[in-house]
């Protein structure tokens, strides 16, 4: 068995996988998130020494061969600090600036160099104190083995990370900057402490993973040219298997996992939260999403003519645009609680669509996994406004099963990624879309598209 550990914005879940796919025990464990979009790194290794011991107790601990992690990004840990800058913190958009004139292209204030640069600028003081800037994952690589790597999961990402010349411009000290390695690498053997707390064998190995959109790839199956891949939580993942790789700088393109093609990808930042927040604006509990979905199908598809942009914490792709606000339009006095409910629900999936027509190239199926891969309502929804076969899987963790794929194939159990997949991965249901909504969608995502176009021209405050 593996154990896979899955670090989330808001919840960790961790696993015991056989080698032959199956979740033999899992758990989940819920995160905190600070306001400004930060939380404190520290809870990563107490949750999963708690979430490890407590499935490590019904089993032989021998019988786990090895630990492998993925997680949310980007993030920084400046180590030995634990304040974390989440993927969704946006504090560093004059770095930003900064760092995509130094490199020649656009990194996000989301992104790492962005990230450090602010602390620099803002926070000498841990800048100064920073021994290493980690990664999520390779923050709790470090604590399980004592080794310091930064995750460089597929060819071609290396752009959006850092090289030593564009450390140089903006000013960072490189020594402060772990060496990179490949998902799939064995980076060290768990330490002693750990084992101690985690309830394991000293000494097993420690497999890098990768970014969890990675693990959704691989976990869904998303191995051959025309599927994409939706991984749905706080926010959502939009990934392409294509043999065609894309220059549009609106998208990220680099090698597939499966090693021959390419993945083109969007990232949205905040469809899960957008939900979130409509609950607690319409009154309901935070785990309520049965009661949300309930209140989304009392209105009729379209919502009552309202469009929602769901750029709660700016956006992603393919907008990129750190000031991007969400918006209601087209609310009337006639308008209703159900109608709110169902406009945020249909936003986030007019979100995807966006990126799906931003990536422009033909898609035959969509595979979801996550959270809100459970719910019928939006996978339906997800395949009438897309026009595309939405698809689940039988595994639901598929982020946990791309995990143990990994590890499986660095212990020798599979030749190859793809072969991994293909054999442990299967699908459970196929959501057909309705044709009879292709044209209300599609206005509707003109309206989504026009009033972005137009709020943007405002002053943002």
């Amino acid at each position: 068995m593996i154990l896979a550990i899955d670090i989330g914005t808001t919840a960790l879940k961790a696993a015991l996988v056989s080698n032959d796919g199956t979740l033999v025990s899992s758990v989940q464990r819920i995160l905190s998130v600070h306001g400004s979009g930060s939380t404190d790194a520290s809870q990563w290794m107490m949750q999963i020494e708690s979430a490890s011991s407590e499935m490590a107790a019904s089993f032989d601990k021998h019988d786990i061969q090895a630990v492998i992690v993925d997680a949310n990004g980007p993030t920084l840990v400046p180590y030995p600090e634990t304040e974390a800058m989440l993927w969704m913190d946006r504090r560093a958009q004059s770095q930003s600036r900064e760092a995509s004139k130094a490199a020649g292209f656009f990194l996000d204030s989301s992104f790492i160099v962005p990230k450090v640069m602010w602390l620099k600028e803002n926070r000498l003081d841990i800048y100064e104190k920073t021994k290493w800037f980690f990664g999520s994952q390779d923050y709790v690589n470090y604590i399980l083995t004592g080794v310091p790597t930064t995750l460089m999961p597929l060819q071609g990402l290396e752009k959006w990370y850092w090289d030593s010349n564009l450390l140089s411009r903006v000013g960072l000290d490189e020594d402060r900057f772990p060496p990179f390695v490949s998902m799939g690498t064995i980076i060290g053997k768990l330490r002693s402490a750990e084992a101690q707390l985690m309830g394991l064998e000293a000494g097993i190995p420690v497999i890098a993973g990768c970014p969890d959109f990675v693990t959704s790839i691989i976990g869904t199956a998303t191995m051959k040219p025309g599927i994409v891949c939706d991984r749905s939580g706080t926010s959502d993942g939009i990934n392409l298997c294509s043999s065609i790789s894309s220059s549009d700088q609106r998208l990220m393109c680099y090698r597939h996992p499966n090693g021959t093609d390419w993945n083109i990808s969007g990232s949205i930042s905040t469809t899960g939260a957008s939900i979130a927040s409509a609950m607690k604006l319409l009154g309901l509990a935070p785990q309520d999403y049965d009661g949300f979905y309930e209140l989304c199908r009392r209105s009729s598809p379209g919502a009552g003519s309202i469009v929602f942009n769901p750029y709660l914490c700016g956006e992603r792709s393919p907008i990129w645009d750190s000031n991007a606000k969400g918006t209601f339009f087209g609310l009337t006095i006639q308008t209703t609680r159900e109608d709110i409910a169902r406009s945020v629900c249909e936003g986030t999936v007019l979100a995807i669509h966006d990126v799906l027509e931003a990536i422009g190239q033909d898609c035959h199926e969509i595979r979801v996994t996550g959270g809100p891969a459970g719910n019928a309502f939006l996978n339906q929804l997800k395949a009438d406004v897309t026009q595309k076969p939405v698809v689940t899987m039988q595994s639901s963790d598929s982020e946990l099963l791309g995990l143990a794929i990994i590890g499986l194939k660095s212990l020798g159990c599979f030749s190859s990624i793809s072969e991994g997949a293909e054999a442990l991965v299967k699908a459970a249901h196929v959501h057909e879309p309705d044709s009879r909504l292709s044209k209300l969608y599609q206005n509707s995502y003109s309206l989504y598209k026009s009033v972005y176009q137009t709020l943007k021209t405002l002053p943002s405050t």
